[in-house]
């Protein structure tokens, strides 16, 4: 259910609520690349953020963030 339908149970690692939880399927992998994820301001403040799924799969080697680089790249 959605926030506008009342309180739902969500995951605690996937952040997907409990009866759609996607955790058997995220798989940790290292990558030899950085992988810079540009999302919308308000991606952020959703619980299912993509960056915060990716992160979960891609282990050290994502970086987000929205409107302006972080501070490592200026």
């Amino acid at each position: 259910m959605s926030r506008r339908w009342g309180r739902s149970t969500r995951c605690m690692r996937c952040r997907m609520l409990t009866d759609l939880c996607i955790c058997s399927s995220l798989t940790p992998h290292e990558s030899p690349l950085d992988v810079f994820l540009v999302t919308h301001p308000k991606e952020a403040n959703r619980p299912t953020n993509t960056a915060h799924l990716v992160k979960k799969v891609l282990v050290g080697s994502v970086y987000s963030f929205n409107r302006s680089p972080p501070k490592s790249m200026e």
